[in-house]
């Protein structure tokens, strides 16, 4: 897990080249996308775009 901010993904896209998909793709994310799953690399990297309901 990383937690930091899409400005610092340079840090870790060097550390494997499924980072740098991953962060592509999530600099396009807008909040429109459908829900589903988006393979970025077939089943070695890919996005599941959810929602739900929080109890609050």
């Amino acid at each position: 897990m990383i937690l930091d901010t899409l400005e610092n993904s340079a840090r870790y896209e060097v550390l494997n080249s499924r980072f740098a998909k991953a962060f592509a793709y999530l600099r396009t994310v807008d909040g429109t996308q459908p829900l589903g799953r988006f393979d970025l690399d077939g089943d070695d990297c890919f996005a599941l775009v959810q929602t739900y309901e929080t109890k609050l």
